[in-house]
């Protein structure tokens, strides 16, 4: 016989054989150095804790899964050498632990670009603070996010708007933005600009007051008051006439 039939093998040895082609169709994906290595270590322990691997299976998964740059740590590797050997190496060489400074001072210096949306912004604000506080607990995590996406906004009136609601996460505090972004744009609709022609100037507008009366100009009230104001006009020319006409003749003298 050239192999044991499955039929007779054995309950417990069939159990294994199932267990390991199971864990022989999963994959972990291949890692070349110039990905995230973070990303690719929570795949990896992920894909560990599911299928249950071994240490020697970690092993072996992790070494298939190194290629470029990243394979070459494994040259030279003899003896005991255990998968958190090799991940200790992974961040020693690719890992974000030398780096945490450089990030920290790029994610408070991050301020949103003139055409970023406010989606984009929470997207790199949140990968971010991964880079930058790889170890802090999730409260701590929270809380940079949320401030440092408030303080990126870059707009004075928005941010202290954001701020009085109190928002509790990165999360709230994006919805909140956004809706007070909303509220604006339907609020200040800009006007179509007039189309012209080439060469033709755009015509300067003018401001026109009206004075609204209360009674139309053919009042017979009005036009008698008028008439009466007119009358005084005339007599008060009439008694200057001769004051005028005295001063004349003396000096004519």
């Amino acid at each position: 016989m050239c192999g044991t039939p499955t039929a007779l093998v054995p309950g417990a040895a069939q159990g294994d054989l199932e267990e390991r082609t199971a864990k022989n169709d999963h994959k972990l994906p291949s890692y070349d150095g110039l990905t995230s290595l973070e990303t690719f270590l929570a795949k990896y322990e992920n894909m560990a804790s599911y299928l249950k691997w071994t240490d020697r299976d970690k092993l072996y998964n992790l070494r298939a899964s190194l290629d470029g740059a990243a394979g070459q740590i494994l040259w030279g590797h003899t003896g005991n050498v255990t998968a958190e050997s090799v991940v200790a190496l992974l961040r020693t060489r690719f890992g974000n632990d030398l780096q945490i400074e450089r990030f920290r001072a790029e994610l408070q210096a991050r301020r949103r670009g003139p055409d970023e949306s406010l989606q984009s912004l929470y997207n790199d604000i949140t990968r971010m603070v991964c880079l930058a506080h790889p170890t802090s607990v999730q409260d701590l995590k929270d809380h940079v996010a949320r401030e440092a996406f408030v303080n990126a906004l870059n707009n004075d009136l928005l941010q202290m708007c954001v701020m009085e609601k109190q928002p509790a996460n990165i999360e709230e505090a994006l919805g909140i933005a956004g809706r007070l972004e909303a509220y604006e744009s339907t609020l200040h609709v800009p006007a179509t600009p007039q189309e012209l022609s080439k060469g033709e100037a755009r015509p300067k507008l003018k401001h026109v007051y009206t004075v609204d009366t209360e009674k139309p100009a053919h009042d017979p009230q009005l036009q008698k008051q008028l008439i009466e104001l007119q009358q005084e006009l005339a007599k008060l020319k009439s008694h200057k006439m001769p004051c005028y006409r005295r001063e004349n003749r003396a000096m004519s003298l």
